[in-house]
């Protein structure tokens, strides 16, 4: 990627343990996951219920990553990538329609970039950014 790409964090330990946790919480129903990165909590949870997810990030390079691995992983037809503000449309209309949903969210480390060039990752703080 280039110096103007939107850095992304990768796919750590905590990440592993939210996936290993994730399939005896799953309820039958979709799933909204939000923050979702790489999309692989919203794959996983459509593989094991065979329903819907929606895979939410804010950063588009996230949104690329989690469309490829919905493709490689055979699910682009139950996981919808979107960004924020339609995740929020979704979840609004299944709430009037009477909908539930399973929501899953790892929380981000927000990516910067320091002297040097070099990627550093923080959380978003008490005020989120």
């Amino acid at each position: 990627g280039g110096e103007d790409e939107e850095l992304v964090m990768y796919l750590g330990p905590d990440s592993v343990r939210l996936l290993t946790a994730l399939p005896p919480l799953l309820l039958p129903l979709p799933t909204l996951d939000l923050f979702s990165g790489s999309g692989s909590a919203a794959i996983l949870s459509s593989s094991l219920t065979g329903l819907p997810s929606h895979s939410a990030d804010s950063n588009p390079r996230c949104r690329r990553f989690a469309r490829y691995n919905a493709a490689v992983n055979g699910k682009s037809d139950l996981v919808a990538v979107l960004e924020g503000k339609e995740a929020d449309a979704r979840e609004a209309k299944r709430r009037r329609e009477g909908g539930g949903w399973n929501f899953v969210a790892n929380p981000p480390y927000v990516p910067r970039r320091y002297a040097g060039g070099m990627p550093m990752y923080t959380t978003g703080g008490d005020g989120g950014g």
